[in-house]
């Protein structure tokens, strides 16, 4: 399902340089680390970690390009790409996912002639308060911030604010053939296709431990995420379009999405919208 492409070409050891060979994990089997789990991270917070960007390939990302210092060997558009990793994933076979979490931010973006950049987000209801207020306007079904007082926007000069649907979850990498946690944000003409999953996955019912129908937690349930073409008077790209696979295949796998989804909660591990912008170029 996974497409990771690796050199196979043997390097020169070049002169006056050890070269580091490769270790198995034979000796971690013959040392009892149980009381020393996580030493050496203790101090490690949430700004510390990334969590890995899964996004679409288009035919302007960077990773496409060759010659663009982002260009990722093999990378095509309509591949799924980890932004950690650097591992691509076939758009048609697709990328077993688990959502844990769930958020919808309002994206504040400068301006294209400010050279663009993060500059902070807001809650649903921030972003109805600011434009109850007139801070930003609704244009063209963007909100945007006026360029004077009389209210004027300009595609140029207005900072805009970008209604972005964030799924956070666990992927599987067929590399490491483990589930690693991502966040996939999903916004423009993404979010039908976010509504639709948000949608099918508040339609499961599942009998809890008195029989009462219930909505189980997302982390029950595996979905596949798939690309396809999309087009318009604007241009062309590719949409993520998810669907439901079943319950996830462990109880032990369902722990661990329970176990993201609380981490989410506490904060211990954010979002990084910086990221998101390095990665798409």
């Amino acid at each position: 399902m996974a497409i990771a492409k690796k050199k196979a070409a043997a390097k020169k050891k070049a002169p006056g340089k050890s070269v580091a060979k490769a270790k198995s994990n034979a000796l971690s089997t013959a040392i009892d680390f149980s009381a020393d789990v996580g030493a050496g991270l203790q101090n490690v917070d949430q700004d510390s970690l990334a969590i890995p960007f899964l996004t679409v390939l288009h035919f302007q990302s960077p990773q496409v390009i060759k010659g663009n210092a982002d260009y990722v060997e093999g990378a095509e558009s309509g591949m799924f790409f980890n932004s950690v990793t650097k591992e691509l994933f076939d758009g048609e076979s697709g990328v077993r996912f688990i959502q844990c979490d769930y958020t919808r931010r309002f994206v504040q973006w400068g301006s294209r002639n400010s050279g663009g950049g993060y500059k902070g987000d807001y809650s649903v209801d921030e972003a109805a308060d600011m434009e109850q207020a007139g801070t930003v306007v609704k244009h063209e079904m963007k909100l945007m911030y006026p360029i004077n007082d009389t209210g004027e926007i300009s595609d140029k000069k207005s900072d805009v604010l970008v209604d972005t649907r964030n799924h956070l979850g666990l992927m599987y990498s067929e590399a490491s053939e483990e589930w690693q946690p991502c966040w996939m944000p999903m916004k423009s003409t993404n979010i039908k296709h976010s509504k639709a999953l948000v949608t099918a996955l508040n339609n499961i019912k599942r009998q809890d431990a008195s029989g009462k129908k219930v909505t189980p937690p997302t982390f029950l349930t595996e979905c596949l995420l798939t690309s396809a073409p999309e087009s318009n008077d604007e241009g062309d790209w590719f949409s993520i379009r998810p669907a439901l696979v079943g319950d996830v295949e462990s109880a032990e796998l369902y722990h661990q999405g329970k176990s993201f989804y609380e981490s989410m909660q506490k904060g211990e591990a954010k979002v990084n919208y910086a990221a998101e912008e390095a990665t798409q170029g």
